[in-house]
């Protein structure tokens, strides 16, 4: 599922850079890599909203951010789209 994304990971990472304060919205956050890696970047005074459709994967989002006590991160089981309408996944 993830191995395309893989191939330019270390490239992304490098230009992913929140900072201390601020807030990231993380849509399509899967199980949460970013996520995480954004909750430790803005820290404490810093909020990061991660939203995932796919309920799988939004049960593993939920359990890495219990599992790295993240208290920062709130978690939208939602699908974000250009208008409201229903949506099968």
């Amino acid at each position: 599922m993830y191995n395309g994304m893989s191939y330019h990971e270390e490239e992304i990472i490098q230009h992913f850079c929140p900072q201390e304060g601020d807030i990231v919205v993380d849509i399509g956050a899967a199980f949460g890599f970013y996520t995480i890696l954004a909750s430790k970047r803005v820290g404490l005074m810093g909020k990061v909203i991660a939203i995932e459709p796919q309920k799988d994967a939004f049960e593993m989002l939920n359990r890495n951010v219990a599992l790295n006590k993240l208290t920062n991160v709130t978690t939208l089981n939602r699908v974000i789209y250009s208008e409201e309408t229903k949506v099968n996944l």
